[in-house]
């Protein structure tokens, strides 16, 4: 994974990431956005991943639609239960 672009967050102004997914299984782009209301954050996380390879690039989304969102969710699962263990 290469970071192509980093645009840290900064007074009122939306925090960006792009990172660009060149292995030798998965290909494609990922962007996540970060902002602050004052209060607390909000992050936008965006994926367009295929897997590397001859297959068409819908057939093999469509494949990992379902593996990427459960790693999504597991991965913000853990980071809800580390800021709630700060917190306590």
């Amino acid at each position: 994974m290469t970071v192509t672009r980093f645009e840290p967050p900064a007074d009122d102004e939306i925090g960006v990431a792009v990172f660009a997914k060149d292995g030798p299984l998965l290909r494609g782009k990922a962007l996540i956005a970060v902002r602050s209301d004052g209060r607390c954050s909000h992050a936008l996380w965006l994926e367009d991943v295929y897997l590397a390879g001859p297959l068409p690039r819908a057939v093999t989304r469509a494949v990992l639609r379902p593996f990427l969102a459960w790693m999504a969710a597991m991965a913000l699962r853990a980071a809800r239960r580390e800021l709630q263990e700060r917190a306590a």
